[in-house]
């Protein structure tokens, strides 16, 4: 089977090429013959990244940066009990974790290469196998131990640990076989297989990926959850359970990126965790408040005050799907799967989200902007048709029962729909309940947080369910962590185990180029819509309002979800 890209695809293939680079500097010529789904054999020629970094993006300052002030963050919740950057929590902290913490590698702000963060330079062997870092000299954890290879050794075997049960091992070290430090300051990782994500990764998720103090976790215990000791620019100062997070500027830190590489300018990080969001427009209009998302139809009001402007940031994160248990009745029928899927009118659902004019519809499972979307989907993807969706449960056997409920073989579809209680997603299952109830299926809505509900949802105790969408921005791995049956137990919470899907995903892991790995990504997309494995809703236009006192804040795409921080301060007087 060929995978075809259009031009426009093909476009955007090439100007995001860059996010992989130096992963595969030296490849092999690419090669003209249409991708199989035989893994390629051509393997990148060994790599060498320079310690000598791309220049950094420049900020414009209005004055010199100054040391001091408190810079306010709101949240409409935040998991307090997750700081740790390997727990459940972590996930919805990585706004938090990326300033307590730091990865390997970050990438330049301008041009997406990889530069270096805790690791002054790497090597890539011609296999794509062993990749050795060599570390900075003068890294410390918060509580002044120095930092070394053996501690990158600990945190991988910590994380990949099965008794830990964490949500983020798979997606951080997954493809690492072994982990070896020969001394302090060489780290030596070797995968299992080729791994065309694996830097990527390393650069997006310093959240869940920095090292972690063994000596720390030993005395600490529990409390290294809550009270964490990192090596980031910012250190943990005290909390207030369910409302307030506070971190303080590392004075030490000095090992930052290019451009970066001094101690924050902000003394204080403020976390609030805010569910009213009257509240949080009211904070940004008195100043009480210097950063908050917003909706789209305060943009105006708000910028008409003087005090804020508005930063669009990444659009990928908490996306809210439809996950369905394949492996259970009647969600292993694949016209039961498009049923649901036609079912549900996401213009409506936007709707009373209120997210009109910050959201559009995702008809598949990468959303738009991100590393290999195909456009395709936007023609073989479900749009909202109830009476072809009747039409499909018909066909399956279903006929109505009694109150309008579908039944089959005396069975009513009558199940549990479990969702996230933090917001949107409340309000998403209402809109689903109702939606679905016009097709003839009776839900009732069960809440709780998410480090209830992902457990049971990982471990498959559930039968639908309204999560997040994978905030991951590159297609090949946001492909393979959705539907890879190696991810089962993990984010691959549909369960899916389609031999056919796993050989495109481990051959999009391990071509010889980006451009050929997105061909296999694309076919990928098309077999997981055709045969209706998720229900993707909506995907969210973010919007961050931010006070016109804090100068020097940087936000692109290579930021994602969160402001760059690192040469950001508060404007004297302000």
């Amino acid at each position: 089977m060929k995978p075809k890209l259009n031009r426009a695809l093909s476009l955007k293939v090439a100007g995001l090429i860059v996010l992989v680079l130096l992963l595969i500097a030296a490849c092999a010529p690419s090669q003209t013959t249409s991708p199989s789904t035989a893994v390629p054999t051509v393997a990148p020629a060994a790599t060498t990244v320079p310690t000598t970094a791309p220049a950094a993006t420049t900020v414009p300052k209005t004055e010199a940066p100054k040391v001091g002030g408190t810079l306010v963050l709101a949240f409409p919740s935040m998991a307090y009990d997750g700081l740790d950057p390997q727990s459940a929590g972590a996930r919805l902290n990585d706004f938090i974790m990326n300033y307590l913490g730091i990865g390997l590698v970050t990438r330049d702000l301008k041009t997406g290469a990889f530069v270096p963060f805790l690791a002054e330079s790497w090597k890539i062997s011609a296999d794509g196998l062993t990749y050795e870092f060599k570390l900075k000299r003068n890294v410390k954890f918060h509580d002044g131990t120095p930092l070394t290879a053996k501690d990158y050794v600990y945190t991988i075997q910590r994380h990949k640990d099965p008794a830990l049960k964490s949500p983020t091992a798979q997606r951080s070290w997954g493809s690492v076989a072994s982990a070896e430090a020969p001394d302090d300051y060489t780290l030596i990782l070797k995968l299992s297989a080729p791994d065309a994500t694996f830097m990527f990764g390393l650069a997006l998720t310093p959240a869940f990926n920095q090292p972690i103090p063994k000596p720390a976790v030993e005395k600490m215990g529990a409390k290294f959850t809550t009270q964490p000791v990192l090596a980031g620019p910012f250190k943990f100062k005290e909390s207030q359970t369910g409302f307030k997070i506070v971190l303080e500027r590392n004075p030490d830190f000095d090992w930052g990126p290019p451009g970066a590489s001094h101690p924050p300018y902000i003394q204080t990080l403020e976390y609030r965790s805010v569910s009213d969001y009257a509240t949080i427009l009211a904070g940004l209009e008195s100043g009480e408040i210097d950063i908050a998302e917003v909706q789209a139809k305060d943009i105006d009001r708000l910028t008409a005050t003087g005090k804020v402007h508005i930063e669009p940031l990444y659009t990928l994160s908490f996306d809210p799907t439809v996950a369905m248990n394949v492996n259970k009745a009647p969600w292993d029928d694949v016209r039961v799967r498009k049923a649901i899927n036609l079912a549900l009118d996401r213009q409506a659902l936007i709707k009373v989200v209120q997210l009109s004019g910050r959201a559009e519809e995702r008809r598949g499972p990468v959303a738009k902007g991100a590393v290999g979307y195909w456009q395709g989907v936007e023609k073989i993807g479900y749009g909202f048709d109830l009476n072809q969706a009747k039409a499909l449960m018909k066909e399956a056997g279903y006929t109505e029962g009694s109150g309008g409920v579908l039944e089959k073989d005396g069975k009513p579809l009558k199940f549990t729909l479990k969702a996230w209680s933090q917001n949107p997603y409340p309000t998403v299952a209402q809109v689903v309940k109702q939606q679905l109830k016009a097709l003839g299926i009776d839900l009732d809505i069960q809440l709780g947080p998410v480090t209830e509900v992902q457990p049971e949802m990982q471990s498959g105790k559930f039968d639908l369910g309204v999560v997040n969408m994978t905030g991951q921005p590159n297609g090949i791995a946001l492909m393979r962590e959705t539907f890879h049956s190696s991810y089962i137990n993990a984010l691959n919470l549909n369960r899916v185990n389609d031999p056919q899907l796993d050989e495109l995903l481990d051959a999009s892991l391990r071509a010889s180029d980006e451009t050929r790995a997105l061909e296999f990504v694309a076919e990928a997309q098309k077999l997981a819509v055709e045969k209706a494995y998720s229900v993707p809703l909506y995907t969210v236009n973010k919007f961050y309002a931010v006070s016109n006192r804090i100068k020097g804040l940087v936000s692109n795409e290579y930021t994602f979800r969160y402001p760059n921080l690192f040469n950001a301060y508060i404007e004297s007087g302000k």
